[in-house]
């Protein structure tokens, strides 16, 4: 099974992957807190991070403290 966008080349054995595989052609909408963006399906476990306890994102790069070198 092959993927529809002309841009993707990519394959797969099953249906179920190229379902997985499609989510990732999605539009993203900016997170209306940090102005991340990110897949409509990831937004809900996404604002929780903004929701609690004290934030743990970067104010220079958005990113996640952790990850992030500020």
């Amino acid at each position: 099974t092959v993927c529809v966008p002309k841009t993707c080349n990519a394959s797969f054995a099953t249906r179920d992957r190229l379902r997985s595989h499609l989510a990732c052609h999605e539009d993203k909408v900016p997170c209306q807190v940090c102005g991340k963006y990110l897949r409509a399906a990831y937004m809900a476990d996404h604002l929780k991070k903004h929701s609690e306890g004290p934030s743990n994102f970067c104010s220079i790069c958005n990113g996640e403290g952790q990850k992030c070198s500020h």
